[in-house]
């Protein structure tokens, strides 16, 4: 057995640059108001859900933003030629863009295998 009695997982994203487009846009995404907030002064009563539109132009990212998306950017590019690498890990596991939840139950079925009892279907 070339492994010890374990799963090694590597989750991926399809690609750098879908990767990169989530990132921008959740970076760019204003952060929801916390629950209980009252809104600022003269914004009045909130608005139904419906009626919020959002700035037809994302907000620039701060030089902080742009380096924070570069760095994960070369972290999970230098990750992806790895991942290559015959035996480095049990399992490469590729997250599509528009299905997250699909990765997530290829690591739980990939754990599974390793530790029945660990995952609970």
């Amino acid at each position: 057995e070339v492994y010890p009695r374990g799963a090694f997982c590597l989750v991926t994203p399809s690609s750098v640059d879908g990767l990169e487009a989530r990132i921008r846009k959740i970076k760019e995404t204003p952060p929801p108001p916390a629950e209980g907030e009252e809104p600022a002064e003269g914004e009045g009563e909130p608005m139904d859900e419906d009626a919020v539109t959002l700035p037809e132009e994302p907000p620039e990212l701060t030089d902080e933003q742009k380096e924070e998306i570069a760095e994960r950017l070369d972290k999970i590019s230098r990750a992806m030629t790895g991942c290559d690498e015959d035996g480095l890990f049990t399992d490469v596991i590729v997250s599509l863009d528009d299905a997250p939840e699909l990765a997530y139950g290829d690591l739980k079925s990939a754990i599974a295998r390793v530790h029945p009892k660990l995952v609970v279907p």
